[in-house]
């Protein structure tokens, strides 16, 4: 029993990294169908979108636009793909499996798009770039978080800030309460004491009347 679990792990660690290898296949482009390198990533479209144009701008010399919906780096001298000048588009979009595809057209020039046939080392680096994007789009979510979380740390403190300010202000108006108790309780025990002497004054009067009589 103990085999046919381990056998349904590798099974599925497998199978799991075989849905995270990059592909290749011909793709919607500007101007009709052109081979494009791509990879799916468990992830939303804005999430992927944010990683990869923060990762093209740390790049370096690429200069990020869009174009018809694709985000493009024109003109590019990007070593990491290629030591020629190429241009690059990308298009993210959500996939059926509800994940996101990310796809890769690199251009020599005149819709002259490299494939893994005619350009197997700049394919290869297109493909090991995809790659690298499922680390960076959880880089990128987990800074996200990071700062979500940050700005609810922020925001319970000033609650917390606030709920001191109200208890300070309800022991204050508690020691004012607490003085005026015993301001009151004195006065109750002055005009205790009045009372009783009036009471002692009324009788001492009705004692004097009753003794004329």
């Amino acid at each position: 029993m103990k085999k046919i679990f381990a056998a349904l792990a590798l099974m599925f660690v497998f199978n799991f990294s075989n849905a995270q290898t990059a592909d290749e296949q011909k793709a919607p482009w500007i101007d009709g169908d052109q081979n494009a390198f791509t990879i799916d990533i468990p992830s939303t479209v804005d999430n992927v979108e944010g990683a990869l144009k923060q990762r093209l701008a740390s790049e370096g010399g690429l200069k990020v636009s869009t174009k018809k919906g694709f985000i493009t780096c024109l003109a590019a001298n990007w070593s990491k793909i290629s030591s020629s000048t190429m241009d690059y588009y990308f298009k993210v979009k959500k996939s059926s499996g509800g994940h996101v595809i990310v796809y890769i057209f690199a251009s020599k020039g005149y819709n002259n798009f490299i494939t893994s046939a005619a350009n197997p080392d700049e394919a290869g680096h297109a493909k090991d770039f995809l790659y690298s994007m499922i680390n960076e789009t959880k880089r990128y979510e987990l800074n996200l978080a990071l700062v979500d979380m940050s700005k609810k740390i922020k925001s319970a403190n000033d609650d917390m800030d606030d709920l001191v300010k109200q208890q300070r202000k309800l022991e204050d108006k508690i020691k004012d309460l607490n003085k005026s108790l015993d301001e009151n309780h004195n006065n109750q025990n002055k005009k205790s004491k009045e009372i009783d002497n009036l009471k002692n004054q009324l009788a001492d009067l009705q004692s004097k009347l009753d003794g004329l009589r």
